[in-house]
């Protein structure tokens, strides 16, 4: 929502709020497919399995640089 609200072109922040709003569908969909499957195999793997991807999204969030904007 942050990145939305700093967009001043309408188009381009519907544009973002549409794929905000399709990944979100898209990983309820396939998170809750996947987190069914990976507990029946075992219910703690699905804590494992939770705790490797939130630290793999984390480093991948953490190595993002953001750009300086300039304004004049």
């Amino acid at each position: 929502n942050a990145v939305l609200s700093k967009k001043q072109n309408a188009t381009e922040g519907n544009q973002l709020a549409g794929l905000y709003n399709a990944l979100m569908m898209f990983g309820k969909i396939f998170g809750a497919l996947v987190t069914s499957v990976v507990y029946t195999i075992n219910p703690i793997l699905s804590f494992v399995v939770s705790g490797v991807l939130f630290l793999i999204a984390f480093v991948i969030i953490a190595m993002a640089k953001e750009t300086p904007t300039t304004q004049h």
